[in-house]
């Protein structure tokens, strides 16, 4: 069974999946694994299932590229170590085969003239980089390339790579442990039910893996989602040009909606509308209006309501502010002073109740 909890605000996500644990276990001493994209939520919703129940016990979390690792190890499927295609492995390898390289390829040799030995890493590790999405979002393209499809230097690189490493890497493994679920093979105890909580990280080769888990057992979906309609079809603005430059009178048919979710969300979008594709999703949806008069309330329900921006009745407020620093210290600053100013101007406010978003500080 395939089930997804859709719903627009987080904390009321927390409190089903919550309700879920207490009641859903069938073997209290089986652990019950959480499927979560990172360690920050893992430790949020820790604290939030604590609130909810007490106490949070024999629950592990679980990032998804460990739990595909663990569920192919359960099944004794045939794997060599996971850590061969690892970015840090690849990095090494890649580096030793760049002179070579180079001497064949002479865009590289152009590109890599007067680089030393750091670009050379860098350049290396930039390469790892790639295929390590490759493998996770691209395994057929890799798998073409096995075969012999031309793709450039890009190709023959990566035959050499697996010709030198081995060809059990993931896209491999996948197929293989499809293969295994599709036959019948039992699940383990706590595979019979899942619990994921957030799309980010699933990579369409994972939602397939969990669907078919969830032939044998039950999968739960808890996903985070500002729109109450289907919007898996928006496009943005520069997306509807590009389309129309290619093929004229299109653009009418194209739906652009809210801009910020067209512009802004592709990535929740795509991956909401390959999970929605699946014929035996049970959709549960959660959705809460958002209250308020201020600015941000008007944002989250033009967001909900999949409606153009301009709510009237709405003036300027400080729930939504920006900030422009000229450098990442002042940046900190900023940030340090307007999160000293909210606790102190709002008593209720708690540390768990704020998140801090950057990229990448590496």
């Amino acid at each position: 069974m395939l089930i997804l909890h859709q719903g627009n605000h987080l904390g009321r996500l927390a409190e089903l999946l919550a309700m879920v644990v207490s009641s859903d276990r069938l073997d209290p001493m089986v652990p019950q694994i959480v499927v979560v994209p990172h360690r920050s939520l893992a430790g949020w919703l820790e604290l939030q299932l604590a609130s909810h129940l007490g106490i949070c016990a024999n629950i592990r979390f679980l990032q998804p590229a460990t739990m595909l690792w663990e569920l192919v190890g359960s099944l004794d499927i045939e794997q060599d170590d996971p850590g061969r295609f690892s970015e840090a492995a690849l990095s090494w390898r890649l580096l030793e085969m760049l002179p070579e390289l180079t001497r064949e390829q002479p865009v590289l040799a152009r590109y890599l003239k007067g680089a030393g030995e750091v670009g050379q890493y860098r350049f290396a590790h930039e390469l790892a980089t790639v295929f390590g999405r490759y493998l996770v979002y691209r395994p057929e393209l890799l798998l073409a390339w096995e075969r012999g499809a031309e793709g450039g230097w890009q190709a023959e690189l990566w035959r050499r790579l697996v010709r030198q490493t081995g060809p059990l890497h993931w896209p491999r493994l996948q197929r293989r442990l499809l293969s295994r679920l599709e036959r019948g093979a039992p699940l383990p105890a706590m595979y019979e039910h899942l619990l994921v909580f957030g799309l980010e990280g699933l990579a369409p080769g994972t939602i397939e893996v969990l669907e078919a888990v969830a032939r044998q057992g039950v999968v739960q979906f808890f996903v985070q989602d500002p729109c109450e309609e289907l919007w898996t079809d928006l496009v943005s603005e520069r997306e509807r040009l590009q389309r129309a430059i290619g093929e004229p009178g299109i653009a009418e048919g194209l739906v652009t909606g809210n801009p910020l979710l067209a512009s802004l969300g592709r990535m929740g979008r795509e991956r909401l509308g390959l999970l929605l594709q699946r014929e035996s999703l049970d959709r549960r949806p959660c959705f809460t209006g958002p209250r308020g008069a201020t600015l941000l309330a008007s944002v989250q329900r033009e967001l909900m309501a999949l409606r153009p921006p301009g709510e009237a009745g709405v003036g300027a407020d400080d729930s939504i502010q920006l900030h422009v620093c000229h450098s990442p210290v002042r940046e900190v600053e900023v940030l340090h002073d307007r999160l000293l100013g909210l606790f102190d101007g709002r008593p209720g406010l708690q540390p768990d109740q704020v998140l801090v978003l950057l990229p990448d500080p590496e």
